[in-house]
């Protein structure tokens, strides 16, 4: 799995999401915050994809609850209107879909595509209680084939940038 450092927007603290990525196109993504999951650990699965869109696009596209909580404009009736981060209408202006800025082994550097928050993905030693299964893939081996489609990315095999 993956640790991802998620900054809803650039003036927001960031979160820790447990993201495990899988080859077929899955992503479950577990999360436990005051803000989105009210304290409780929760978890959600959904689909992610890499498409070219202005540069690389690691997009999150099909609903979840984890990682779309900060994109939602209407979010749950118990979340408070007047709090800091929040704007009637936006949400959090949190992000689903993220520009690839940097990719290495060690860490992927993301920017909100919509709100330009940087986001930041961290591979994490195996933990008991997540998912483990052999089906599970890092976004780095996708992404690298990803980069060297889209023209005028040179991808070395170490820190690329594409801002």
């Amino acid at each position: 799995g993956w640790e991802m450092l998620y900054f809803a927007n650039r003036e927001s603290r960031g979160y820790n999401v447990i993201v495990t990525f899988y080859k077929n196109g899955k992503v479950v993504a577990t999360a436990n915050n005051a803000l989105t999951t009210k304290n409780q650990m929760v978890t959600d699965s959904s689909t992610w994809l890499v498409k070219n869109d202005y540069g690389p696009i690691i997009s999150f596209d099909t609903y979840n609850q984890v990682l779309h909580a900060w994109a939602n404009p209407d979010p749950t009736p118990e979340v408070d209107p007047k709090q800091k981060d929040y704007t009637v209408g936006d949400g959090y202006l949190g992000d689903y879909e993220f520009l690839l800025l940097e990719a290495t082994p060690e860490r992927i550097v993301l920017k909100g595509k919509k709100h330009s928050a940087y986001t930041i993905l961290r591979p994490m030693p195996s933990m008991t209680g997540l998912p483990t299964t052999a089906m599970a893939v890092s976004p780095f081996a996708v992404i690298r084939p990803a980069l060297s489609a889209v023209p005028n990315t040179p991808f070395p095999g170490r820190a690329t940038r594409l801002s």
